[in-house]
């Protein structure tokens, strides 16, 4: 029962400690950025994503669909949270019905652009950045690999 208050302490003098302070305060603003640009729901043609803040805002739901208005089927679905111990923007995605099944997220905010830095598994496993560039109500999707841009969209936010 002693190792209690010791683990309270320790965590008090943690999460008190000056230094660390101006990398929440910029973590918390690189996060509020994301979660403003991406939250809602979009749809370009037969996809449709539907983004939504999870606990406390500090996790970000997102699934995606296949299909059409009224018949769309899920396809996937995945987490973003800020990740403390790399500074950066983190999520993974599981996936079926699409030649990737597994996709892991390092994303950066880049003015009105949400960048990802890719790590795919599956039959289209490799590494690719993928841009999300918001203007107005929509977003331009596009995916690029080793610089060359290889599938694009556009989405609107329907909600």
């Amino acid at each position: 029962m002693r190792s209690i208050p010791l683990v309270a302490a320790a965590a008090a003098v943690l999460l008190t400690t000056p230094s660390a302070l101006p990398a929440q305060a910029d973590g918390a603003a690189q996060w509020r950025a994301f979660g403003e640009r991406i939250v809602g729901t979009w749809e370009s043609g037969d996809s449709r994503h539907e983004v939504e803040w999870g606990v406390g805002e500090l996790l970000i739901k997102s699934r995606s669909y296949f299909g059409a208005p009224g018949r769309w089927r899920l396809v996937s679905e995945g987490i973003w949270y800020w990740d403390p111990t790399s500074g950066a923007i983190r999520g993974i995605t599981v996936a079926q019905e699409m030649p990737v099944t597994l996709f892991e997220y390092t994303s950066s905010i880049d003015g009105s652009t949400v960048v990802h830095a890719l790590v795919t598994h599956g039959e289209m496993g490799g590494r690719y950045e993928e841009r999300w560039s918001f203007v107005s109500d929509g977003y331009t999707w596009e995916l690029r690999q080793e610089g060359a841009r290889i599938a694009g969209g556009s989405y609107r936010r329907v909600r």
